[in-house]
């Protein structure tokens, strides 16, 4: 791994080290998703996603590295995001972006934009909610803090024709896991 062997990080351990790379670079950044919903729900989610706003998420990534003692991040610079590995985690970073998709290809054209129109791509409504590097949860327009039994719902123009079944399969995946908001665990064979 990096200059220092990293350790296992706990999920506070992990988000200071993400405020203070985006304090230190002067990035405002928010973790979304599933890491979002699952905090909510009292659950483990070792993975975030971690989006910037007005800046670079490929410089996020590199300072966070380099303060958790890791490997360099593994870049996507075509798309705008990092990816960062840690002993039980993957951090992903994004840059806040917009999509365009091509009709014969499933490879987004993205370009730069502001947090909204990124949350307004994402495919899943549970995708939307926004924690601050301070840990207070956000919800910009999908209605899901007060429930306590979420479902999800794709987002109104978030989702394209030729891209929306991959990605619907992998939110499939955790109900069938029993790790979905409101499932039950499936009982054993």
């Amino acid at each position: 791994m990096g200059a220092n062997k990293p350790v296992a990080l706990s999920d506070e351990e992990l988000v200071r080290l993400l405020r203070q790379a985006a304090g230190g670079l002067g990035l405002r950044a928010w973790v979304v998703g599933g890491y979002v919903r699952d905090k909510l729900l009292g659950r483990p989610h070792p993975n975030p996603d971690v989006v910037v706003e007005d800046g670079d998420a490929l410089k996020l990534a590199e300072r966070f590295a380099e303060l958790a003692h890791a490997d360099p991040p593994v870049t996507f610079e075509r798309y705008g995001t990092a990816q960062v590995t840690l002993p039980g985690h993957l951090v992903e970073f994004v840059t806040a972006r917009a999509e365009s998709y091509a009709p014969e290809s499933r490879k987004p054209d993205v370009r730069p934009a502001t947090l909204e129109e990124d949350l307004r791509r994402r495919d899943f409504t549970i995708n939307t909610l926004l924690m601050d590097l301070d840990g207070r949860i956000q919800d910009r327009g999908a209605n899901l803090l007060p429930c306590s039994r979420s479902l999800y719902d794709t987002c109104s123009d978030g989702v394209s024709s030729n891209r929306f079944p991959y990605e619907q399969q992998g939110s499939i995946r955790p109900a069938i896991r029993g790790n979905h908001p409101g499932s039950e665990p499936a009982a054993p064979r």
